[in-house]
């Protein structure tokens, strides 16, 4: 079904027409050339807008591709000093694409999060959150086959640019530019640049009058490749960081999280290192046989600011997968990371690992259709270098994602 608006609507008018065909069209998978932040449902097709002889009228917008994600997650955690936590955590991700033109795209992104649980500390906060966050909103424009540049509110872990030690699930205010090569070949060469507003919150950069805006730049190249019949393919980067002017409110929460810093007026703090240095990411998929395949992810971090001894951070992983039959796999996993207090600043990394520590992630996943997946697993961690703020702590974990079935 496209949405068609006249030359002639008001921006309010055209808004809300968008907006009623994002709600009344059935949820097809996104279009092979849109970015969409959700993997394409199997088996569905993509509403197309109809097309005539001559280039799409630029005063013609079409809604071209819909999907949605289910994540649940289930936490237990206990550290040394008798301090524990559990909460469950619920969201809902509805992404939309739209054509504006044959080489101008939109994708909005809303996420829908409710958070509840007990925490028993001296100084806890009520575990119950509820909220609406933008995982993406962002135009893009290709003008040619191997260029995309994206404008908006852009997913730092969408393409798998980066990995859960350096960037967690977040978006900022950022303009990217990517450039991949043409797929025809087995080898497809990746490169991208990227300046954004790092923010704790998105779209708020966490500043008042007084401070600089906070930046973050980031620039990569890597390749990608895949064997004959799919046997093997491989997923490697190499990139450069550099954050700049980071906010207050975000030294301060990345103090507590294992950045090294020193303490300031009331309960602030400031952190003593710069951050600039580079990431390298490599994930590695092998089909062993019919029923066995393999994978194997690692990734490093250098803060080439950092004192010797705390800029360095790594993690190293593998799972063997078995096909029960043609819908179900299971895959026990194991993940060993060690990352140093500096190595990133730890407001932004995944917090399965945050920074200052050491420790391994075991667990079993099972995956059904590639649509439904769960993982059940165990966490403990301790600190690379003694911290008041980070006792050590033992995790369980239970998780579950749905994606992209149709409505």
């Amino acid at each position: 079904m496209a949405c068609h608006l006249a030359s002639t609507s008001s921006p309010f008018s055209r808004a809300l027409h968008l907006a009623f065909c994002s709600l009344v069209v059935s949820a097809p998978t996104f279009a092979a050339e849109t970015s969409s932040p959700l993997p394409v449902a199997p088996n569905s097709s993509v509403t197309q807008a109809p097309q005539s002889s001559s280039a799409t009228n630029a005063s013609e917008a079409a809604l071209i591709g819909t999907a949605w994600r289910i994540d649940m997650e289930a936490l237990h955690s206990q550290d040394a000093l008798s301090q524990q936590r559990s909460q469950f955590t619920t969201s809902l991700l509805f992404s939309a694409d739209f054509r504006l033109a044959p080489w101008l795209t939109a994708n909005l992104a809303p996420r829908v999060l409710a958070q509840t649980g007990y925490i028993q500390t001296p100084d806890a906060l009520n575990p119950e959150v509820s909220r609406i966050e933008i995982h993406n909103a962002s135009l893009q424009a290709q003008p040619w086959q191997i260029l995309k540049i994206s404008l908006g509110s852009l997913n730092e872990r969408d393409g798998k640019l980066h990995d859960p030690i350096f960037m967690r699930d977040i978006s900022f205010p950022a303009l990217r530019a990517t450039l991949e090569s043409t797929s025809s070949t087995r080898w497809q060469a990746l490169a991208f640049v990227e300046s954004a507003i790092p923010t704790s919150t998105s779209l708020s950069n966490n500043s008042d009058d007084l401070n600089s805006t906070p930046t973050l730049n980031t620039a990569g190249l890597g390749f990608h490749f895949k064997s004959q019949q799919s046997q093997f393919e491989s997923l490697n980067r190499v990139n450069y960081f550099q954050f700049q002017n980071l906010p207050q409110t975000v030294q301060t929460a990345s103090a507590i999280l294992g950045n090294t810093a020193i303490a300031t007026v009331g309960a602030d703090y400031l952190l003593t290192s710069k951050y600039q240095g580079l990431e390298v990411l490599s994930r590695n998929d092998w089909r062993l046989s019919a029923k066995w395949d393999g994978k194997l992810w690692l990734a490093g971090l250098q803060n080439t600011s950092a004192q010797s001894g705390r800029g360095l951070g790594y993690r190293i992983g593998s799972s063997l997968g078995y096909k029960m039959n043609k819908d179900w796999e299971v895959a026990p996993e194991y993940t060993f990371f060690d990352i140093q207090p500096d190595a990133t600043v730890a407001t932004y990394n995944a917090l399965d690992y945050n920074t200052n520590r050491v420790g391994y992630q075991a667990g079993l996943s099972f995956t059904l259709k590639a649509q439904y997946e769960m993982f059940v697993g165990y966490e403990p961690r301790v600190a690379v270098i003694e911290n008041p703020s980070q006792p050590d702590e033992n995790f369980f974990l239970m998780k579950l994602r749905i994606d992209s079935l149709p409505f």
